[in-house]
């Protein structure tokens, strides 16, 4: 695939840009740890560096996955949030990340055309069906508005047929986004690890699905 000026100069502009936050953030995680731990030195600043500089959010598969069924697919939104807010930082524009995630269902299709966009530039094959998953997407939004309000049976029909539908529709655009990453980064680690508040939120969100369970089986007051 031959790239014109314009993506050229683009890529190379992301890779400078990688390249100073590289150095400024090897430096710093250096310095923060300098008292010890039981982590390295290189361990904390390739971590740091690795979620700094990717060209898209990294995060593992099979946390994205635990992540969406524990939240009933909240965890989705933070997940466009996040790419979004990269994409901010390396676009330099003046986009708004936060809002963009909560009209996912108005941006989710703009946000799974930069994903491919980036693997296109890097002449990586991948890409994910941008049109169809859009459609499953506002489908099961409008769902859940319009279905699961009729009554809590119906509801909890919409959020099962959510819970399982939603991780396909993050796996698949991030699954592209991690080609993309492991083609811009030498000795790319994937953010796979759960953090304490990825924890408090799989237990949260298991909770609240028991109850739900519950409340369904119990018979009418």
């Amino acid at each position: 695939m031959v790239l014109s000026e314009a993506e050229k100069l683009k890529i190379e502009a992301e890779e400078q840009y990688r390249m100073q936050v590289r150095s400024s953030l090897a430096t710093d995680a250096a310095a923060s740890i300098s008292g010890g731990g039981t982590r390295s030195r290189n361990e904390v600043a390739t971590e740091s560096v690795a979620a700094a500089a990717t060209p898209l959010f990294s995060v593992g598969l099979t946390k994205l996955i635990v992540m969406n069924v524990a939240t009933l697919g909240i965890y989705s939104i933070y997940w466009q949030y996040k790419h979004w807010q990269i994409i901010k930082e390396r676009e330099d524009s003046e986009i708004l990340p936060l809002l963009r995630a909560l009209f996912a269902p108005i941006y989710y299709y703009f946000l799974l055309g930069k994903i491919n966009k980036a693997a296109e530039e890097r002449g990586l094959i991948a890409r994910s069906p941008q049109i169809t998953l859009t459609l499953v997407y506002v489908l099961l939004f409008l769902s859940n508005i319009f279905i699961g309000s009729i009554s809590l049976e119906l509801d909890l029909l919409v959020w099962f047929v959510q819970f399982l539908m939603v991780p396909f529709l993050v796996i698949l655009p991030q699954s592209v986004a991690e080609k993309v990453n492991k083609s811009s980064i030498p000795k790319y680690k994937v953010n796979a690890r759960f953090s304490e508040l990825n924890w408090l939120a799989i237990v949260l969100g298991i909770g609240f699905q028991v109850l739900l369970m519950l409340a369904a089986a119990a018979p009418d007051m």
